[in-house]
């Protein structure tokens, strides 16, 4: 939750908006979120009932908890929808799912985590939680490491205060350790996970940069049973090149790029 100096019930809303979001697969309760929140109950129950009555929540009568409501993602789809540029990469995502049949992101960094812009998946048994909307730190997923690659230790301790927390067994918390791999993807132009923010899945993964800086990145989700050094080649072949024709739409309208700083 984070008041400041800014109005009170606005904050407080966009905090419900923000603390559903990150449970949206199990639902929060009532009590939960004013626990969590700190908003008292009696200036919590008028903000949700209108949150519900405008549709931007849902409440499950059966549980008596809440989830995000159609509104809001309405709302959400035309952030994506409008956008000229998105849907131009969207495309481009799209091929490179069918061209090694596994899973893409496209995604920016957000303060300190992954904000995931494009998900395409290719018709392969293969589930990862990932979504568009979806947010996880980045020094645990292979987007997160090529989006952060560029930045001094200091700069990312201090994203990380708490250091850096197991996401799954596999999840690196050595800061050492994780210069040693950022320092490798400024030398290779890759970056990669194993287990690290999801079970059994692997992931490579590449900057999208604009006027030579990193701004986005683009990546791959495969199970970890693929381990054949010729297979994750061929990935990485087309990987980096869709990853430049993305670099270039977004440096032909540069302009056009709101996602990222």
């Amino acid at each position: 939750m984070n008041e400041g100096n800014n109005h009170r019930t606005t904050n407080r809303i966009l905090d419900v908006f923000e603390i559903i979001a990150q449970n949206s697969k199990d639902g929060l309760s009532f009590s939960d979120i004013s626990k969590r929140l700190g908003i008292p109950k009696g200036s919590l129950s008028p903000l949700l009932s209108t949150l519900c009555s405008r549709r931007f929540l849902y409440l499950n009568k059966k549980n008596q908890k809440y989830y995000i409501g159609e509104s809001l993602f309405s709302l959400g789809r035309c952030y994506v929808d409008d956008s000229n540029i998105l849907n131009r990469i969207d495309e481009v995502m799209k091929q490179l799912s069918m061209e090694v049949q596994a899973t893409s992101f496209l995604g920016v960094l957000s303060d300190n985590e992954v904000f995931y812009l494009i998900k395409k998946t290719a018709p392969v048994n293969l589930q990862v939680t990932a979504v568009p909307g979806y947010r996880l730190p980045a020094y645990c997923t292979g987007l997160g490491k090529a989006l952060i690659a560029e930045k001094s230790m200091d700069e990312i301790k201090a994203m990380y205060p708490k250091g850096l927390e197991k996401i799954t067994e596999n999840t690196i918390t050595d800061f050492d350790i994780l210069e040693k791999q950022l320092e490798e993807i400024r030398e290779t132009g890759f970056s990669y996970e194993k287990e690290e923010s999801s079970p059994y899945i692997q992931c490579i993964a590449c900057p999208i940069k604009m006027k030579g800086k990193t701004i986005a990145a683009v990546s791959v989700a495969f199970p970890i049973m693929i381990d054949s050094r010729r297979e994750k080649e061929r990935i990485k072949e087309n990987l980096k090149s869709n990853a430049a024709i993305i670099e270039r739409i977004i440096n032909r309208d540069s302009d056009k790029w709101i996602y990222s700083d």
